[in-house]
């Protein structure tokens, strides 16, 4: 029996790290959000899936790995993991998620490609050119210190309700298509 505890406190020791590791999403209201994990921190970003939804399922389709129209080489791998944020233009916006990591790569209007870009502050010049598709809520002072070339180690999905957790984002964007 002595043997055993030390396993045992070992074991919850283990447990409560993994616990205290996970994140937590609780303090957000319903909705879709991605928490893009840069190498200068994270940004939590609310997605406007009722609003648009054939973008923000472009874009989720993307991040998990599932978009069905992209390039045998980007198939099922989360596509912006690694990328740069390879355009920053100081109190305006950071541009990320070209492949090529230098903005000439699937860009342009009515590609639906994988660019986007976050901006400082309201942009109304902007309106009718571009979909906005989220909002950033938690992490703003990220986006004062990205740099170009600063890294998306990661982005994650977070669904949170049950009109979240139905939104089909590849069923959505391939009927878009269809």
């Amino acid at each position: 029996m002595k043997k055993m505890k030390p396993i045992s406190i070992l074991f919850l020791s283990l447990i409560t790290l993994f616990a205290s590791c996970s994140k937590s999403y609780d303090h957000l209201k319903e909705g879709i959000y991605a928490d893009i994990e840069t190498s200068k921190g994270n940004m939590i970003v609310k997605l406007e899936y009722q609003k648009v939804p054939n973008t923000v399922a472009n874009f989720i389709t993307l991040t998990e790995g599932k978009n069905p129209f992209v390039s045998d080489e980007f198939k099922n791998k989360p596509f912006y993991d690694g990328l740069k944020f390879h355009r920053v233009i100081a109190d305006f916006m950071i541009q990320g998620g070209d492949p090529n990591g230098d903005g000439s790569g699937n860009a342009g209007p009515g590609t639906n490609g994988s660019q986007f870009f976050i901006t400082h502050k309201e942009t109304p010049w902007l309106d009718n050119l571009h979909s906005v598709f989220g909002e950033v809520i938690e992490g703003l002072e990220i986006i004062n210190a990205i740099e170009s070339d600063d890294v998306i180690e990661k982005i994650t999905i977070v669904r949170i309700g049950s009109d979240a957790k139905k939104f089909d984002a590849v069923k959505i964007f391939k009927s878009y298509y269809s």
